[in-house]
């Protein structure tokens, strides 16, 4: 076999997913507000399950990646050219939020306990600036990529792009299913024994990011080539709608008894969010909704990677000031905070990331009139999640 069966390269004519957009950009702030609750409510948790929205994105990968690449592989596309595109999207803004964490995280244990332990910080950041995890543990911190947190599941996002070309040409129909039957009851198993799908980010649970990530992504691709998402004619309102019970279930686990968490988990990436892609992927957002989902999907990857460095940084600032924590400020502070990365991000977006995407594929680009035909065809345009 040479590659997917027909029918496993959609037909559908190139598109943008607005709605993917929008719903990338929602996740983004649900991780956000995961994060950063104590800022509003001392001791309180805001959307508990917000872990789980790392599995919406590599879900939404997975729909997008073969969305946009299975007709660039099939018209002769190579490893190189794939995985500069791949890195040109993911890489600049993964090494500026990492330095912005170093900085950041090192002043923030400085004032704790005022030393530096020179070798492991500085043997993490180059580690974790070639985007590979750290088993250093400076400060005994369990995080394998310490200085941003949020940069481990981008380092399974490029892993399983790869992984994605490597196998594409034996991905049909049946091995689809097997590589996703066989992802999901490993999930199943490692969810159970922790307690939780929270996996992948720390030294003792790190292989099982494999294992989450292979799952939601290739379910993503499945659902994209199963063509569903163009067979549906959904108003847009309905999405927007659907919004508000993804939120309360994403809340749920709050109310939840805790032997029940492992198994909500595995409720919401097994069913929810399938469904929750496929509706958003069908719908039609009105001239309105697609500005705004424009603007906060473009930013989604801002806001995802800046979260962690600008909440520290923020969070010492009262400290410095006045001399107190900035829990103490809440809601007000909260309400300051999410605007601020809002802005922050929209900004490092327009005049960073996309500069600087567009900057390594130029330079990496072939020699006008020296590349083959088959590399000047249209590319299928489409959403693009958080790191994505």
């Amino acid at each position: 076999m040479n590659g997917p069966a027909p029918d496993l390269v959609a037909s559908a004519p190139a598109r943008h997913y607005d709605a993917l957009d929008l719903l990338r950009g929602c996740a983004a702030m649900v991780v956000v507000l995961y994060h950063v609750a104590f800022l509003f409510v001392d001791d309180r948790v805001m959307f508990e399950s917000g872990f789980l929205c790392v599995d919406m994105f590599f879900m939404l990968s997975g729909f997008v990646i073969a969305a946009n690449y299975d007709r660039k592989i099939a018209a002769g596309q190579t490893l190189k050219q794939f995985s500069i595109d791949r890195l040109a999207r993911l890489y600049p803004l993964f090494v500026l939020t990492t330095l912005i964490g170093f900085l950041a995280v090192n002043a923030q244990q400085y004032s704790k306990i005022g030393l530096v332990d020179v070798d492991t910080v500085v043997a993490t950041l180059l580690v974790n600036l070639a985007m590979i995890p750290s088993f250093f543990a400076p400060w005994n911190v369990h995080s394998v990529f310490p200085f941003n947190g949020a940069t481990w599941s981008i380092f399974f996002e490029m892993w399983v792009n790869i992984l994605f070309f490597l196998v594409w040409r034996r991905l049909d129909w049946t091995s689809l299913k097997v590589l996703i039957a066989v992802s999901g009851l490993a999930l199943i198993g490692s969810t159970l024994a922790f307690g939780t799908l929270d996996l992948g980010w720390g030294r003792a649970n790190f292989g099982h990011g494999f294992i989450r990530v292979t799952f939601s992504f290739f379910l993503g691709v499945a659902i994209y080539r199963s063509g569903i998402a163009e067979r549906l004619k959904i108003r847009g309102i309905f999405a927007l709608l659907a919004l508000l019970p993804l939120g309360v279930i994403l809340h749920a686990r709050t109310i939840l008894p805790a032997d029940l968490g492992a198994f909500s988990d595995l409720v919401i990436v097994f069913v929810v969010f399938p469904a929750t892609l496929i509706l958003f992927a069908a719908a039609d957002l009105s001239p309105v909704a697609k500005r705004v989902a424009f603007a906060l999907g473009g930013a989604s990857y801002a806001i995802y990677l800046l979260q962690t460095p600008m909440m520290i940084l923020y969070s010492g600032l009262p400290i410095v000031l006045f001399g107190r924590k900035v829990a103490e400020f809440a809601p007000l502070a909260g309400f300051i905070f999410i605007p601020l990365l809002l802005v922050a991000s929209y900004v490092t977006w327009r005049a960073f990331e996309l500069p600087a995407k567009n900057w390594i594929r130029r330079i990496s680009r072939p020699a006008a009139g020296v590349a083959p035909a088959r590399l000047q065809r249209q590319p299928v345009r489409t959403t693009r999640h958080v790191g994505s």
